[in-house]
C-alpha cells in the first residue's frame, strides 16, 4: 500500500476544518517496487499480485488522500485501517475472482 510516511490520523485531527492539509506525494509515497515489478513481469513463479494502488491512491492526482470518502485510512504512518481494509475488501475479492485465484461467491 501507499506510504504517506508521517502519523495521518494525528494529522486528520489537527487539521479538521481542512482534511486536505493531510494529503501526501504520489512519488514519495509509491517509491518502485523491485518485487511487485517482477511479479508483474510474471518472473516470479506461483505468486500473483492485486494492487489496489489505484484505489488508495488514485492515477492522476499528484498526492494521494488521507481518506477514502469518509474512512481514514491509515492507522499509523504506513498501516491500514481495519475499516479502510473491510472497505477495500469487494475490490479485492473482485480482483482475486479476475485472476482466478478465488471462486466467486454465489
Amino acid at each position: 500500500n501507499p506510504y504517506p510516511g508521517t502519523d495521518e490520523p494525528a494529522c486528520i485531527s489537527g487539521a479538521a476544518s481542512n482534511w486536505a492539509h493531510c494529503v501526501f506525494p504520489r512519488a514519495s509515497g509509491l517509491p518502485e517496487d523491485p518485487l511487485a515489478a517482477a511479479i508483474t513481469r510474471g518472473t516470479v513463479a506461483g505468486v500473483t499480485m492485486v494492487d489496489l494502488t489505484g484505489l488508495l491512491c488514485p492515477p492522476g492526482p499528484s498526492t494521494c488522500p488521507a481518506l477514502l470518502g469518509d474512512t481514514l485510512l491509515y492507522k499509523d504512518i504506513s498501516h491500514l485501517t481495519n475499516t479502510a481494509v473491510v472497505r477495500l475488501t469487494p475490490a479485492l475479492e473482485a480482483d482475486l475472482v479476475r485472476q482466478h485465484v478465488i471462486a466467486a461467491r454465489s
